[in-house]
């Protein structure tokens, strides 16, 4: 059993990439990661990002015949409680079926098709800052994405841009690193500011410190430390 964990403008991606309106990298096959791979049992997507919801939310969706069971029939809303652990949020789902009812598949996948072309902007900038400062900033993408990884920011940066962050191990190398993620309100300005910033000579926090992967951190049989209900209710 898989879950996925979709990147949000990901099918509309694919729809401009089979209409012929995208350039894909060489040698590059689009990753099929949802329902239409048998083994695929439920996807995962936010709502704050790709959408703009005004507060984190996020989308789950699974193949009926994987729903918990039985479910829950609360008096108080006159219905069966389907939800993942009776979590109703009413409002984000109406929040994003309000999105979905304004915005055409075109529209949609010109959307995609226009911060495609400021992640990679955004992507270029940030490698040629790279060798202009002589320090190498780890930047990272995956094909097509609108998230783009780098070395992590000073803590002003972090505090002005309001960066998100992440620790990973590279070749048994502890890293920290600062992420954006392209939205619609980023504008080509914006970034050439942040670049700039980036540019200044205590823009990077300091990583001396030398670290390996902690060896309780490699799990051989993960599978054993998974347990999912398959009755009742997941958190009662």
């Amino acid at each position: 059993m898989w879950m996925v964990l979709l990147a949000p403008p990901i099918c509309h991606i694919e729809m401009a990439l089979n209409e012929g309106r995208l350039d894909a990298p060489e040698n590059y096959e689009f990753p099929v990661f949802d329902f239409r791979i048998e083994e695929i049992h439920s996807i995962v997507m936010s709502g704050h990002k790709w959408i703009g919801a005004p507060w984190p939310c996020g989308v789950f969706m699974t193949k009926v015949k994987y729903q918990l069971q039985p479910p829950d029939n609360p008096e108080y809303i006159g219905s069966l409680d389907t939800t993942f652990a009776g979590s109703r949020n009413g409002f984000s789902a109406l929040i994003l079926w309000d999105y979905l009812a304004k915005h055409s598949y075109e529209s949609l996948v010109q959307k995609a098709l226009n911060l495609e072309v400021l992640a990679s902007y955004a992507e270029n900038q940030l490698r040629i800052l790279s060798q202009k400062i002589g320090v190498d900033l780890w930047v990272d993408r995956s094909p097509l994405s609108l998230t783009i990884r780098f070395k992590e920011a000073s803590p002003a940066l972090i505090y002005r841009y309001s960066l998100s962050g992440e620790t990973l191990y590279v070749n048994g190398e502890r890293r920290q690193y600062s992420h954006i993620f392209i939205m619609e309100h980023v504008t080509k300005e914006l970034i050439d500011r942040f670049i700039n910033d980036l540019a200044k000579s205590d823009a990077f926090a300091s990583q001396d410190y030398q670290d390996t992967v902690p060896g309780d951190r490699i799990v051989p049989d993960a599978k054993r430390l998974l347990h999912v209900p398959h009755t009742g209710r997941g958190f009662k």
